[in-house]
């Protein structure tokens, strides 16, 4: 009998020492999904892999945490890859802590399995499984180009197929693969991975407030209005009450592409009338739409290939300290164009270096405030994305750019594009650059659909109205003056 009862505990030990458990630490940090990593510093590190010991893909590291509504993943890779392309790459979540349910895969049974490259999940509680669309769990992963750092949110209460949820345990299992022979796992294969989701949420989101600080700033709006949106008839009275709404000074637009300036004026002093004079309108090239109160002296189009909506506008402020601002607005090549892109990102840089900047070499600095605003497509590679935000291009000592980077005001997300019926994940396709000698001091993307009734009311919107406007979300900023252009 003692000796069955030893070999029973040695049988025991060995099973141990094949399932280690390795279990996720707090993150006190308020994570915003927009694709930059500084919200997750001082987060331990949950789950570490080695080096080179996957095929194609090596994972390195995860992270997990959530809040009140979402669960988070930080995944980093050794080598930059697009997880929104074609790969075979999945993430599988044990939601209920049952390995006896679910698919079986490295000692878990995982009741959500989402393929990054193939852009859609699988639900499987016992016997059959379903297909599931990011809509259905919340889905959204950033940044849309090649990084080694993602992050992705998951709604905590999906319940994708028969109104089961997925989460139904406070204890959940997490498993990063790539499915094909030699694929890396993480963690590695018999060891499990558990993550505590955590109920002591202490500050919820709290909605940000669309109305600027102070009245002394420069209030700059961008908006994809999906072709013609201005001018839709069905469309048009939403976008009157958006407007009015946000109360922008200067609005860089894309996709007008019939839209005529003289209507478009018509509307803006019918929406926002000016207590003197009217709407200033630039119908620049085939597509982008400049709409200012101020005066604009002068409009350059910067013209690469075939895309002829990339302008530079100089506008006339009556701001303190801001006497000229340099806009330059742009609609970048859509889709799997990256040369293209890659083209036009450097064709701005060397604008604003032959006509904008001062000092030689490393000394070199932009002579005026610039902001950089538009659509930029930014998937695929990340080398347009860096030609803005780097000094690769100019050979500076510091960077002329920062991406402001705002996030959504009912909710911890920074996409501005979402259209569910195309299959990708929501992604952060617009953005707004600006230069060392402005400051924003308030920011946001305009998205109401989880937004207080209050708000809604008194805005005149509904929850679904901006998705009618157009598959892009505004985005507004603050600006003043950081010290005198002079």
């Amino acid at each position: 009998m003692y000796k069955n009862n030893y070999w029973f505990f040695i049988l025991l030990f060995l099973l141990s020492l094949n399932h280690t458990q390795l279990m996720g630490e707090k993150c006190h940090n308020r994570i915003i999904v927009d694709g930059l990593m500084h919200d997750w510093e001082g987060c331990e590190t949950y789950c570490s892999d080695k080096i080179d010991d996957g095929k194609d893909v090596d994972f390195t590291r995860m992270w997990v945490t959530n809040d009140e509504k979402y669960l988070f993943i930080r995944i980093q890779l050794a080598k930059p890859l697009s997880l929104v392309d074609y790969n075979s790459l999945f993430l599988e979540i044990d939601g209920d802590h049952n390995a006896a349910t679910g698919y079986r895969v490295n000692g878990i049974g995982a009741e959500l399995g989402w393929g990054f490259g193939l852009r859609y999940g699988f639900y499987k509680h016992f016997s059959s499984a379903d297909y599931i669309s990011n809509l259905d769990v919340g889905y959204v992963i950033l940044p849309s180009f090649t990084s080694t750092d993602f992050e992705i949110a998951i709604k905590l209460d999906a319940a994708p197929i028969r109104n089961e949820k997925i989460f139904t345990a406070d204890t959940i299992e997490i498993l990063l693969w790539d499915k094909q022979v030699g694929g890396d796992l993480l963690p590695d294969s018999g060891h499990v991975f558990h993550y505590v989701i955590q109920k002591d949420i202490s500050s919820p989101y709290q909605p940000l407030s669309i109305e600027p600080p102070f009245e002394t700033s420069l209030r700059l709006m961008t908006w994809n209005v999906f072709y013609d949106g201005l001018i839709d008839t069905i469309r048009q009275p939403i976008f009157g009450k958006v407007f009015k709404a946000i109360q922008p000074d200067i609005i860089v637009m894309q996709e007008c592409w019939h839209s005529q300036a003289n209507e478009v004026k018509q509307l803006f002093d019918q929406w926002l009338p000016l207590q003197k004079g009217s709407w200033k309108v630039i119908h620049t090239g085939e597509g982008l739409m400049l709409v200012s109160r101020y005066p604009v002296v002068k409009a350059d189009p910067i013209f690469v290939g075939d895309n002829r909506n990339i302008a530079a506008y100089s506008i006339k402020t009556d701001l303190f300290n801001l006497d000229t601002l340099l806009l330059i607005g742009v609609h970048l090549s859509c889709c799997a164009q990256d040369n293209e892109r890659i083209a036009e990102t450097q064709a701005i840089m060397h604008y604003l270096g032959k006509h904008y900047s001062i000092g030689k070499n490393e000394d070199k600095l932009l002579r005026l405030p610039v902001v950089i605003a538009g659509d930029f497509n930014l998937v695929g590679s990340e080398i347009p994305y860096r030609n803005i935000v780097s000094n690769q291009l100019t050979g500076a000592r510091e960077p002329w750019f920062t991406d402001l980077a705002p996030h959504q005001i009912d909710r911890p997300m920074a996409y501005t594009w979402r259209d569910y019926s195309k299959g990708f994940s929501p992604s952060r396709l617009d953005y707004i650059f600006y230069s060392p000698l402005l400051n924003p001091i308030h920011s946001y993307i305009f998205n109401i659909l989880y937004l207080d009734e209050n708000s809604l009311k008194r805005y005149g919107l509904k929850p679904t109205d901006l998705r009618i406007c157009s598959d892009h979300l505004p985005l507004v900023v603050d600006f003043v003056p950081t010290v005198s252009p002079k």
